[in-house]
C-alpha cells in the first residue's frame, strides 16, 4: 500500500473484448481484472482521449483510465489484454504518452495492419509501430509480451495476424527465421482438452463454417527471445471461424496462466528484474537489470512527467518470408512413418517444459533467463 493512500495495491488486467478474470484463480497476488468497453466504429484511440480529457490527464492517459474504472485500488503493475478486434485498445494506449508504464500485453489472435496500396509484401508500418516498440523491450527481457496467431488469411487489403507477427518479430530481434525451440512454458505445449472441445457450426452472410473438434491446441510453431514469444496455431476449421473462437475460449486463458501469472506470481511489484547471461556458471553474470514496472507514487499523485514508448519512424515494411520446415531449420526433422508432426512436437518438447516453480526459472529460454534483484527506485 503507498504511503498516504488508504486503497488496497494490487496489479490491474485491462481488457478489451476479453476478459482477463477467466483465469483468475492463476494469480496469487492482489489482482484486478477490468474489462474496458467495446467503442462504436473502433474508435479506440478517441475512446482513450475522451476519458483522459474528461478526467484533466491527457498527458497520462493510462492513469485516467485506472482513476475511472479501478477506483477502489491502488494500481501497481498494469497488463493489457486484447482479443480480435480488442487489439486495437490495446494498441491505444501503446501509442499513448504514458506506455512505457505497461509491463505486460497480451495479444490474442488480433494484430492487424493494412498492406500498402497496390502491394501483397509491404505493409502500413504506421499500424505497427507502437507494437513493434514494446517488443523490442520484451525481447531485451524488460517487459513482457505475448502476441498468439490462428492461420486466418483475411480479405485483402488486409494483413493476417500471422504475417504481422512476423513482422513484428523481426523488428524486434532482427531476424527473419523462425525458431523451433525445445521447450515451452507449461501449459501451452501440450495443451489436451478432455473432454474434447467442440465447436458449433454455423452460418453469418456467405460464410458457412462447420462443426469443429479440438482434443488439444493446435500449435504450429513458436519462437521466444528475452519476454517476447510469438505462438503460431493451425486452423482445424477451413474457414478459420472456429480457430478465433478457439483462441478466445481455450488460448486465452492459457496465455495468461503461462506467462502472466507466473510473472507476477514469482516477482513482486516493487522487484526489479535482471537479464542473466545464460552459460554454465551457477551465478552468471547480469546483461542488463531494470526497475521495477510498479506504478510511482510521483506518477499516481499526477506530478510525473510523459513516458511514451521509443518507436522507430521508419521500420522496414515487408514482410518476411518464413523459413519452413526442411529449409534450413535442422530441429524440424521429418516425423517418423506413421507419427504425425504434431505428434512429434508434443513428444520431443514435453521432455523440455519447465515447472516455472522458482524465481530463476521464470524465463530460462534461448540464452537468457531473469531474476529478481532487490528494489530499486521506480521511474517516476
Amino acid at each position: 500500500m503507498a504511503a498516504g493512500d488508504p486503497k488496497p495495491e494490487a496489479d490491474v488486467v485491462l481488457s478489451w473484448f476479453s476478459s482477463g478474470a477467466v483465469a483468475a484463480d492463476a494469480f496469487e497476488r492482489p489482482t484486478k481484472f477490468v474489462q474496458l468497453p467495446t467503442p462504436e466504429g473502433q474508435k479506440y484511440d478517441q475512446m482513450l482521449a475522451d476519458i483522459a480529457s474528461s478526467m484533466g490527464m491527457s498527458n497520462t492517459p493510462l492513469r485516467a483510465v485506472l482513476k475511472k474504472y479501478a477506483p477502489d485500488i491502488r494500481p501497481a503493475r498494469i497488463a493489457l489484454l486484447g482479443f480480435s478486434e480488442g487489439c486495437q485498445g490495446v494498441r491505444s494506449v501503446l501509442r499513448s504518452k504514458d506506455a512505457r508504464r505497461v509491463d505486460s500485453v497480451i495479444a490474442i489472435d488480433g494484430i492487424h495492419a493494412q498492406f500498402q496500396p497496390s502491394s501483397h509484401t509491404a505493409l502500413n508500418p504506421g499500424y505497427l509501430t507502437a507494437w513493434a516498440a514494446f517488443a523490442r523491450m520484451a525481447a531485451q527481457g524488460e517487459r513482457l509480451m505475448v502476441d498468439t496467431t490462428s492461420s486466418i488469411v483475411p480479405p485483402y487489403p488486409t494483413v493476417s495476424t500471422t504475417d504481422t507477427a512476423a513482422w513484428l518479430w523481426r523488428e524486434a530481434t532482427g531476424s527473419d527465421e523462425d525458431r523451433y525451440d525445445n521447450q515451452a512454458p507449461a501449459g501451452i505445449l501440450p495443451q489436451n482438452f478432455n473432454p474434447p472441445l467442440v465447436l458449433a457450426g454455423g452460418s453469418k452472410g456467405t460464410l458457412v463454417w462447420p462443426e469443429t473438434t479440438y482434443e488439444f491446441a493446435p500449435v504450429h510453431k513458436y519462437k521466444n527471445k528475452g519476454q517476447l514469444w510469438i505462438i503460431n496455431y493451425n486452423n482445424f476449421d477451413p474457414t478459420g471461424h472456429n480457430d478465433h473462437v478457439l483462441q478466445a475460449q481455450k488460448i486465452l486463458p492459457a496465455v495468461l496462466r503461462a506467462f502472466l501469472a507466473t510473472r507476477w506470481n514469482l516477482i513482486a511489484p516493487s522487484d526489479g528484474i535482471c537479464v542473466l547471461s545464460d552459460g554454465e556458471d551457477t551465478t552468471p553474470p547480469p546483461v542488463g537489470c531494470f526497475g521495477p514496472t510498479r506504478l510511482s507514487d510521483l506518477y499516481w499523485s499526477g506530478d510525473a512527467e510523459p513516458d511514451p514508448l521509443d518507436i522507430n519512424p521508419n521500420p522496414d515494411p515487408s514482410i518476411p518470408t518464413p523459413v519452413e520446415p526442411g529449409h534450413g531449420t535442422p530441429s524440424e526433422e521429418a516425423p517418423p512413418e506413421g507419427v504425425s508432426d504434431t505428434a512429434t512436437k508434443a513428444l520431443k518438447w514435453l521432455g523440455g517444459i519447465l515447472a516455472s516453480a522458482a524465481v530463476i526459472e521464470i524465463a530460462r529460454r534461448t540464452g537468457s533467463y531473469i531474476a529478481r534483484h532487490p528494489a530499486v527506485a521506480p521511474k517516476a
